[in-house]
């Protein structure tokens, strides 16, 4: 009697959110300017000058769960003299060389990666054009599948066109659902912002367009080159700040930045707003707690790095909360990025009269949550070794840099359960620490599936099974604590358990 057939749709949602960030690891590995590069592997950095890129802007790396580096993506020091994605070994990645930007272009956001939703064996990497090459090649993603090459992977789909032209202009958030991703840019010569969204079904090539800010037209007609010339998004992907330039030398109009609010959850961008500043602009970064908006100016002329206080969230208190939090004749900061010790990393590379420096050093914010001068901006602070700093660190997803977790995932796991009778199977211990044992009075595991979720929907385990056996043991001690859901499924049967992971 085929019992099997009765069963009943059960929807599991899970509400479970981690104490902590798992995807924060990510941001483990940086490498940036002339062979520069920073390991947090440790908590804290320490110099990595094992990189080979010599990239003057912004360029991106990626790391997985546990913060082992996957890839990183620049312009080659002397070995490729070409873009390349890098593998672990630190050589050009299978397919990886001759991808993304024209070959003379610095975009000033460069690139950034993204984890395919539910398979972290793919990631896509997104990448920019420059002003040298006119913009031309617009917005383009790349995939890399890790399962290639002995596990070192290989690009298995290249430069495929979203949108051109568009800025320099490259950022990237979480979706409000936990899942799935924002990879926001925006058009050439317009008001428009793009939003494209990536999901466990692939890239969108339909992109959320909204209208917000300055008309980047109205800029060109002034100077042609004018334009957005960077975005970034608060590490809680609700806020994006951006810096438009005037090319000041060329113009005498200041640079201006621009606050404005972003919807995680539709791609829009609204409420903008002008941000108060002066001359030629540098760069623009969130604290860490979504607080304070720091906007470093003044690349002509003595260096001003100015503090915002975003908590009141009311636009003429945030513009008239404007301090010089430190003044130097060097210009400290044209670029910055979160670290995983909390800390705000600065670049240094041109002083005050435009002079190229190219400092074996980062500056640093020890304190970027605190309110002034607390917030302890050190000049010099981080060495890097050999390497050298020129005006760019590493594109991260925002939501990858603090260690506060994303909304969970609304994952709907579906499926068919049987009665007893026809398929008795247990999970011990629950909760469990290193190791899972599944047993079942049926040979269940004969031409089957284990797989193990995430709250967030984002798969940690999957086996597949050719033998018939009652028991089966699995090793979980790569998988951090929490709640996850298990599934078993034969052409049969499928069968979940919520379990909980305590090491």
């Amino acid at each position: 009697m085929n019992r099997f057939l009765l069963s009943s749709v059960l929807v599991f949602v899970i509400w479970f959110c981690f104490g902590q960030n798992p995807d924060q690891k990510r941001t483990t590995h940086w490498y940036f300017g002339a062979r520069a590069g920073l390991d947090f592997s440790s908590g804290s950095p320490v110099p990595d000058t094992l990189g080979q890129i010599g990239t003057l802007e912004r360029t991106a790396a990626i790391a997985d769960l546990n913060g082992n580096l996957v890839a990183y993506f620049g312009y080659g020091s002397g070995t490729t003299n070409q873009w390349c994605v890098w593998n672990r070994n630190h050589q050009p990645m299978l397919n990886g060389c001759g991808i993304g930007p024209a070959g003379v272009s610095t975009p000033r956001d460069g690139a950034v990666f993204i984890p395919k939703p539910g398979d972290d064996s793919t990631y896509y990497l997104f990448t920019v054009d420059g002003w040298e090459n006119q913009f031309q090649r617009g917005l383009r993603w790349h995939e890399i599948d890790l399962r290639l090459d002995n596990g070192l992977g290989a690009v298995t789909s290249h430069d495929n066109l979203l949108y051109a032209p568009v800025t320099e202009q490259l950022a990237a958030t979480r979706h409000a659902n936990g899942c799935d991703y924002w990879v926001v840019t925006h058009e050439r010569s317009s008001d428009k912002f793009l939003a494209f969204r990536v999901s466990s079904e692939g890239v969108d090539s339909v992109p959320v367009i909204s209208a917000a800010g300055q008309d980047y037209a109205i800029m060109q007609q002034a100077y042609i080159l004018n334009m957005g010339l960077s975005i970034v998004l608060s590490p809680n992907g609700k806020k994006a700040g951006v810096i438009l330039s005037w090319n000041y030398p060329i113009t005498k109009i200041p640079s201006q930045a621009e606050l404005m609010d972003f919807n995680p959850q539709n791609g829009i961008f609204s409420n903008a707003f002008y941000i108060p500043f002066d001359t030629s602009g540098g760069g623009m970064f969130f604290s860490p707690d979504n607080s304070k908006l720091y906007v470093a100016c003044g690349r002509t002329g003595p260096a001003r790095f100015y503090q915002f206080d975003l908590s009141s969230g009311v636009d003429s208190i945030i513009q008239a909360s404007r301090i010089n939090v430190f003044a130097s004749t060097k210009t400290i900061a044209q670029d910055g990025q979160i670290g995983l010790d909390g800390k705000l990393y600065l670049s240094n590379e041109v002083d005050s009269s435009g002079n190229i420096l190219n400092p074996p050093f980062l500056s640093v914010i020890k304190n970027p949550n605190a309110l002034g001068i607390a917030c302890n901006v050190q000049h010099g602070a981080q060495p890097l070794g050999t390497g050298r700093a020129t005006q760019g660190l590493p594109n991260f997803v925002s939501n990858f840099l603090t260690n506060v977790s994303s909304a969970p995932c609304l994952y709907n796991f579906v499926f068919n359960e049987t009665n007893s009778e026809q398929f008795n199977a247990s999970v011990y211990p629950n909760p469990a620490d290193n190791q899972l044992t599944i047993s079942s009075s049926n040979d269940f595991f004969n031409n089957s599936s284990i797989t193990v979720y995430d709250a967030t929907g984002r798969l940690w385990l999957e086996k597949q099974m050719f033998y018939a056996n009652k028991k089966i043991t699995l090793d979980i001690s790569h998988i951090p604590r929490g709640l996850y859901l298990l599934s078993l499924q034969t052409s049969k049967y499928r069968k979940a358990f919520k379990i909980f992971i305590q090491h």
